[in-house]
């Protein structure tokens, strides 16, 4: 569904798959869903920093953070590019900001988590 012509078909894809990725009640990701995600983490990336370049949402933010955060090996060879996308939302969103748009700022914040959760990572 990423693949969608459709944006709002893609975000709401985007934003399902943080929901079917992590398991809130055990703290870990769902069983199984490594090897799905994993053999397709870099293209997977790719499609989100893609969708957040169109919305800068901050449930588009956190479903990287849970991907970061789920798939810390895959994510690690992707590190540096990872970060540098995250900064780059971060100052689009930081410098669109007029004070007015709690939205921009909720995903600035977002940015800093996500990139907190990858150093962590």
């Amino acid at each position: 569904l990423l693949g969608d012509p459709d944006l709002p078909v893609r975000f709401q894809a985007a934003v399902a798959l943080r929901g079917l990725i992590y398991n809130p009640e055990e703290s870990a990701p769902r069983e199984g869903i490594e090897e799905l995600i994993g053999s397709v983490f870099p293209q997977l990336l790719q499609e989100m920093f893609n969708l957040m370049d169109q919305i800068g949402s901050d449930e588009l933010i956190a479903t990287v953070e849970v991907l970061i955060e789920c798939f810390a090996e895959q994510a690690a060879p992707h590190a540096e590019n990872l970060c540098g996308r995250l900064a780059q939302h971060f100052l689009r969103l930081a410098s669109a900001d007029d004070g007015q748009d709690d939205e921009a700022s909720f995903a600035a914040c977002q940015c800093c988590r996500a990139i907190t959760t990858l150093l962590e990572a």
